[in-house]
């Protein structure tokens, strides 16, 4: 590696490092860019440098978050370049990185004496967090709150990836097999899957006092992550038909508030294009179909 892509990549890992600190999800398309202007070596040797640092700080959570994001979106950018398709190297990265996550959050949950899901729930309502919901309720929430952050991380990372490598680097990149995101659209088997999820959340109430079934709180939490999902189509929906209209700044602001306001909306929008097919119906546009 040359000298100065070599500090390129330096200043670029410390931003990545900063974005995910700082934002979460927002330090995907620095951390895919990363990936992309690197050498595997570079990439993958930095992370357990950067985790190991961390954890001797005794910062094992923020360790943890680093770690499975980096390697969440590392592999989507590796197995894409492998050959695969751009919907099975999301649908790895989603996988395998709240599966990191989920496996290190137990083992540092598991250190701290927390080993039971009443242990869980005691040591969340210790939090000095205001939740909305129960914190029993929370906790079977846990697996699809885990996959939702990983999914919007990866849609973040789709959505800007090109955008950061051109602030950065001032190249405007197509990356071969890149599909259009304007015409992002789940499988069809996704929308019976929806139903099939929704029926099982809401087959059986269980009394009060009386255990969740295991199958309501495996529905439960599908509805949650295909809800995101289809929120994702809508917005792609919601793009097309902007582009369509030729809008101007101020009513692609007033879109994008209303969109982030109106979440439910937009996720059946996106679940009723199954049907409607807004896109075809909308005809083709004269500007070039990018996000």
């Amino acid at each position: 590696m040359k000298a100065s892509r070599f500090r390129s990549a330096i200043l670029l890992s410390a931003l990545s490092l900063v974005m995910t600190l700082g934002t979460g999800a927002l330090g995907s398309p620095f951390l895919r860019v990363l990936r992309w202007i690197t050498r595997w070596w570079f990439y993958w040797g930095s992370l357990p440098i950067i985790v190991g640092g961390f954890i001797l700080a005794d910062q094992n959570w923020i360790a943890l978050l680093v770690a499975s994001l980096w390697i969440s979106q590392g592999l989507v950018v590796d197995i894409f370049h492998w050959g695969k398709s751009w919907f099975t190297s999301h649908i790895v990265g989603v996988f395998v990185g709240a599966a990191v996550f989920a496996a290190g959050a137990a083992k540092i949950l598991f250190n701290e004496g927390v080993r039971t899901q009443v242990q869980l729930v005691e040591w969340i309502s210790k939090l000095p967090l205001a939740l909305p919901i129960k914190t029993e309720i929370l906790v079977g929430q846990l697996p699809s709150m885990i996959l939702i952050f990983f999914v919007l991380s990866s849609a973040l990372g789709a959505i800007l990836e090109r955008r950061v490598l051109f602030w950065i680097f001032g190249v405007d990149v197509r990356f071969r097999r890149e599909p259009d995101l304007l015409q992002f659209r789940l499988p069809d088997y996704f929308l019976w899957i929806g139903l099939g999820s929704l029926a099982g959340s809401l087959w059986y109430d269980a009394p009060a006092g009386e255990a969740v079934p295991l199958i309501e709180v495996i529905c439960a939490n599908s509805v949650n992550v295909l809800a995101t999902l289809y929120f994702f189509q809508g917005l792609s929906i919601l793009e097309y038909f902007l582009k369509k209209i030729h809008a101007g700044i101020f009513t692609r602001v007033f879109g994008y508030m209303f969109l982030f306001g109106q979440v439910v909306i937009f996720s059946f929008v996106g679940f009723i294009d199954f049907w409607v097919d807004f896109r075809t119906r909308w005809g083709k546009t004269k500007e070039p179909l990018k996000l």
